[in-house]
């Protein structure tokens, strides 16, 4: 049915329980009164260029409802309004002239709606839009779209999504609960409300926002998680702490010198990290059991500090050089596997308490500047042999306690100024085969 030019106005149940009306095209109609087309069997609906207003209710009922067009600017525009209801209506499909007048939870709950068009794609979207809408599996956001608000598409079908450079601002929860997998975060966005993306399994993450960055913060669930890349923002704590299957991340930028405290431990999977600035330094538990991690030896090469337990259980090259290296935490290198061999540089002073306790380290090159070796700094090694520079005015108990071999020191210092028991926990171990601590008075000649 097309409405003649004459009409202008609908009146109030006009067509209430029309059962033979399968369409309606209003082009000249301004306004439309309540339950005008009320238990009707409407399934195609045009509201004309010049609709004004519109009564409450004027769909309820009308179950066989499928696609809505509107051609007009009508404020605060929703499904709702329209007396239609999420549990039995079955709308799939509506085309609106914009997004400018859309009302908060516009399509809230309506499961059968798969596709809502716009002409230049989606302007800002308001709080709980396409919450719940199962159905709907992508949405196309225009270069206007500076916001997304609350919740707008949270446990939606929504799958795909391609946000806009335009974009500003993420509500929170906004696609929690969506099948996205692959997600883009564009370098605009200045406000990421925690939780937007809740419970999302995505695989392969892209972050440019401005905001601080965390996979806890976005919500997405840390065990989907494969590849990401996150450009010049500020990593937060534990970033990618837990992600077990996370195999390769690229940071891209200048804010990447340290590496905070836990980005990645236990990502038991991760295989590479590149970084395309020098690391200087290295935060507590950064890498701690990232047991497959195979990292470049020129990531060494310019860190200064690497803190507590920061390496603790990982895998590392089979040798490394740190050559600027002049701070390492307790327990940096404990129990990691692969390393055999490292030469440290001259600026470091003191190898810490159980620095190396456990690893697989097979031979170290002491620098000549250093002074004190503490307790079990290379306990349940494979070191068979060390020459400890003639600075060291203290060495801690037991700091080989544990080894699988007999240790040779070789070493120029005053070992009388040496803990009474330095060697204790090794003579020990050893006394089950009766060799013997052998403390060589000299350079080292191997």
């Amino acid at each position: 049915f097309i409405a003649p030019n004459s009409c202008v106005k609908i009146g109030n149940s006009a067509f209430k329980g029309c059962g033979m009306l399968r369409s309606f095209k209003g082009d000249s109609v301004e306004s439309y009164g309540e339950g005008c087309f009320e238990d009707s069997s409407l399934t195609e609906f045009t509201f004309g260029k010049k609709t004004k207003s519109i009564g409450n209710g004027m769909f309820r009922g009308c179950k066989a409802l499928k696609t809505i067009i509107v051609e007009a600017e009508i404020p605060d525009f929703s499904l709702l309004r329209l007396g239609l209801s999420p549990i039995t209506s079955n709308v799939e499909r509506v085309e609106l002239p914009s997004s400018e007048n859309l009302g908060v939870e516009a399509f809230e709950g309506f499961s059968t709606l798969q596709s809502v068009g716009v002409p230049g794609g989606f302007g800002d979207v308001p709080d709980r839009c396409f919450r719940g809408c199962k159905n709907l599996r992508s949405i196309a956001f225009g270069d206007n779209c500076k916001r997304i608000g609350a919740g707008a598409f949270a446990n939606s079908g929504v799958s795909e999504i391609a946000l806009p450079s335009s974009l500003v601002a993420i509500g929170e929860e906004a696609f929690a609960s969506t099948s996205i997998e692959v997600l883009s975060i564009p370098n605009g966005v200045t406000q990421l409300e925690k939780g937007a993306f809740r419970a999302c399994k995505v695989s392969h993450l892209d972050y440019a926002a401005k905001d601080a960055f965390s996979v806890a913060n976005l919500g997405i669930d840390p065990d989907s998680l494969l590849s990401a890349r996150v450009k010049d923002a500020v990593l937060e704590e534990g970033a990618f702490a837990d992600c077990h299957h996370l195999k390769n991340v690229v940071l891209d930028g200048e804010k990447y010198s340290r590496i905070p405290d836990r980005s990645f431990e236990n990502c038991t999977s991760l295989t590479g990290v590149k970084v395309t600035i020098n690391v200087t330094s290295v935060g507590k538990r950064a890498f701690a059991n990232c047991s497959s991690l195979s990292l470049e030896t020129s990531f060494f090469e310019r860190i200064v500090e690497i803190e507590e337990e920061a390496f603790l259980a990982s895998r590392l090259p089979d040798r490394i050089i740190i050559p600027c290296i002049n701070n390492l935490g307790m327990r940096a290198f404990a129990n990691v596997k692969g390393l055999f061999w490292i030469e440290i540089g001259e600026d470091l002073k003191t190898i810490p308490t159980e620095c190396f306790q456990g690893s697989s380290l097979f031979n170290i090159d002491l620098p000549k500047g250093l002074v004190s070796i503490e307790n079990a700094a290379f306990a349940s090694t494979l070191i068979e042999k060390i020459a400890i520079p003639s600075g060291v005015n203290n060495v801690g108990s037991t700091i080989f306690n544990g080894n699988h071999a007999s240790v040779r020191v070789f070493t120029l210092a005053d070992v009388s100024q040496w803990s009474e028991d330095w060697d204790k926990g090794l003579v020990r171990f050893l006394s089950l085969f009766k060799p013997k601590v052998k403390v060589i008075q000299k350079e080292r000649r191997w």
